[in-house]
């Protein structure tokens, strides 16, 4: 079953001030510190630290005590232009993904093309292969289709998203390029929870004969500025996972 994680969602939280007359500020949050603590398997558990550029961009995420490191490198237009990984004990590159644009799109990452619909939403991945993945959207609900080389198209899963929490890693200023997140934190919160701008708390996956690969749960706990402080994922296929965020205010 293909997989696919992009990893997205930062916000703005409107705080209304006292007084005789009021005034509306808004207050951006950004992750700096991500911790995840897998309950079985303690040699999975993971630290993520987020430094950012002086643009207020995402500038590199170190893990693990810098045991790996993700630079992002931009172009002269501000966007995104690459994603390396570099093995922080040794100091030696060890990988890179390349971002391409057309228009404020990114459409081409990691030999994969990415499509959009009217409302500007990821409608399609294709990938080297041919395969592809496409979505449909609700406003409370996202649904993913998988469609192999040599075989028909097929449904692949359904995510549920929370009424009011919303996804924390949308962490670069522009929506598009937090796509080409999956890079770099690749497995920490499942399958396709960065979709959405909305933080998903269900998820069920399904095999290419419509039986029930998985289901998952993210039950978020806490609540800065709309993102949610932990979420406990439990799943039928994985260890429970528990995600602990730091926010900063910018």
């Amino acid at each position: 079953m293909k997989k696919l994680i992009f990893i997205l969602g930062v916000v703005y939280f409107v705080i209304i001030s006292t007084g005789c007359k009021k005034e509306t500020a808004q207050v951006k949050y950004r992750i700096v510190k991500l911790t995840k603590t897998v309950s079985t398997s303690p040699a999975s558990d993971a630290e993520y630290i987020f430094k950012y550029n002086s643009t207020g961009k995402i500038d590199r995420i170190n893990v693990n005590g810098s045991l790996d490191t993700f630079t992002f490198k931009y172009a002269y237009s501000s966007k995104l232009d690459s994603i390396s990984k570099y093995k922080t004990s040794n100091g030696l590159f060890y990988e890179k993904r390349e971002v391409l644009w057309t228009g404020n799109n990114v459409s081409s990452f990691s030999s994969s093309t990415l499509q959009y619909d009217s409302q500007n939403r990821l409608e399609k991945v294709i990938y080297l292969s041919g395969s592809f993945t496409r979505f449909d959207y609700s406003s409370d609900s996202l649904k993913s289709y998988y469609k192999p080389v040599a075989s028909s198209e097929y449904y692949e899963g359904s995510y549920i998203t929370d009424l009011v929490l919303l996804n924390p890693f949308k962490i670069i200023n522009n929506e598009n390029e937090d796509k080409t997140l999956s890079f770099a934190l690749s497995g920490v919160t499942g399958n396709y929870n960065s979709i959405s701008s909305k933080l998903i708390i269900y998820a069920r996956g399904y095999n290419s004969d419509g039986s029930l690969y998985y289901e998952s749960n993210y039950t978020p706990d806490g609540n800065t500025g709309g993102y949610p402080d932990k979420i406990t994922i439990t799943s039928t296929v994985i260890p429970t996972v528990v995600l602990e965020f730091t926010y900063e205010a910018i």
